[in-house]
C-alpha cells in the first residue's frame, strides 16, 4: 500500500463549519488523513467517494447540513455516521471514530 494515500480522505463543500475539532479527533488517534475541496452538496455522496477513494476504506463527507463518515464496503446511503447538527465536542468524537474504525477499536459514543 502506498504510505501517501493510507489516509481518511475527508471531502467538504462549506465554509461554514470550522472542522478543527474533527481534525484534532483523528489526530489523537494517530490517523493520518487528507482534506479536499469539493463542489458537489450532497454529504452522501462526498462521504462514499471520499471512502472510495481513501485506501484506509474510511470517508467523511462534509456540507452545511450534514457530516457523513462512511465505509467503502457500505451503501451510500447507509452510512456509519449522519449528524445535521454537531458541538465542537462531537466534532472531536466523530474525528476520533472515523480513526478507530481504520484501527479496529471500539467507537466512542456520540450524541
Amino acid at each position: 500500500m502506498d504510505k501517501q494515500q493510507a489516509m481518511i480522505h475527508i471531502y467538504i463543500c462549506t465554509n461554514d463549519i470550522s472542522i478543527d475539532e474533527l481534525l484534532y479527533g483523528i489526530e489523537e488517534e494517530g490517523v493520518p488523513y487528507k482534506v479536499k475541496d469539493c463542489q458537489a452538496y450532497d454529504a452522501l455522496e462526498l462521504g462514499m467517494s471520499a471512502a472510495t477513494d481513501s485506501n484506509l476504506e474510511i470517508g467523511i463527507g462534509i456540507t452545511n447540513d450534514e457530516i457523513i463518515v462512511n465505509h467503502q464496503k457500505r451503501k451510500t446511503y447507509e452510512p456509519i455516521y449522519s449528524i445535521s447538527r454537531a458541538d465542537f465536542y462531537d466534532l472531536r468524537l466523530i474525528g476520533n471514530n472515523a480513526a478507530r474504525l481504520v484501527k479496529g477499536m471500539p467507537l466512542k459514543q456520540v450524541n
